[in-house]
């Protein structure tokens, strides 16, 4: 977690500052704990947890990516009675969908759904999420792209080792691992179909919403241009002996 010690007044004190040092003396983290049970199990629920798009420039594609984070203000002890889950809901617009592909450019049987959630000021976030089996099926049967719609899912962050062997031309063969990483929401509910005009957001004001988002990728393309030449000066300035 992170927080200034003082508002952008640069003289109030943040709370949201004195809570994280709170934490850091009310929770054991598993790192500090002997065993695994004594580490703190939290919650982290409610109003004040969204989902939101992080953006960052790709140096190898020159392109700016995104992927999901997940913020949050308030954690509290996890309860006896309180679950194990790790789950979300979303109310947004589909602005596209498309078929997983694997490395190899094949279809893994998936569907990827862009999704922009509207935030505050009408900014509009675009987070990929996942359908699979019946939610695919109903997804493409009943949702359409400008569709608002109600999503229900979970966040499935994990990391397994794969083991397998590599044969050799004579003698054992060679026994390797690699660790497979996913990142990853997918949808396991949501509306029957597009909810009603009442309900959805206007067409217009989504499309102004995505312009902006624009603009906001070509200042994340922008600023790291400019970091990447003011380093490259810096290193040429030092690197100058006179030559």
């Amino acid at each position: 977690m992170f927080s200034m010690r003082k508002k952008s007044d640069g003289v109030t004190d943040n709370k949201i500052y004195d809570r994280i040092l709170d934490y850091r003396e009310k929770f054991t983290s598993l790192a500090a704990a002997e065993d695994v049970s004594q580490a703190s199990k939290v919650t982290l629920s409610g109003s004040t947890c969204n989902i939101e798009e992080n953006m960052w420039y790709d140096k190898k594609t020159s392109q700016v990516r995104s992927d999901f984070q997940i913020s949050c203000n308030f954690m509290n002890v996890k309860r006896d009675t309180d679950e194990d889950k790790a789950t979300f809901e979303l109310s947004g617009v589909i602005l596209k969908t498309r078929p997983e592909l694997n490395k190899d450019g094949d279809e893994t049987g998936r569907l990827i759904v862009s999704f922009g959630v509207i935030g505050y000021n009408g900014r509009i976030d675009v987070i990929e999420l996942i359908a699979k089996d019946g939610a695919k099926a109903h997804i493409e049967a009943n949702w359409q792209d400008g569709d608002t719609v109600n999503i229900t899912g979970i966040i499935n962050v994990c990391q397994k080792t794969v083991t397998w062997e590599e044969p050799q031309g004579f003698g054992e063969p060679i026994k390797r691992t690699r660790t497979e990483s996913r990142r990853e929401l997918i949808i396991t509910g949501g509306s029957a179909e597009g909810l009603e005009e009442s309900l959805s957001y206007d067409n217009d004001d989504v499309k102004a919403a995505l312009a902006e988002r624009k603009k906001r990728m070509e200042e994340v393309k922008s600023h790291s241009a400019n970091t990447a030449k003011s380093s490259n000066t810096t290193s040429a300035s030092n690197n100058n002996f006179g030559f």
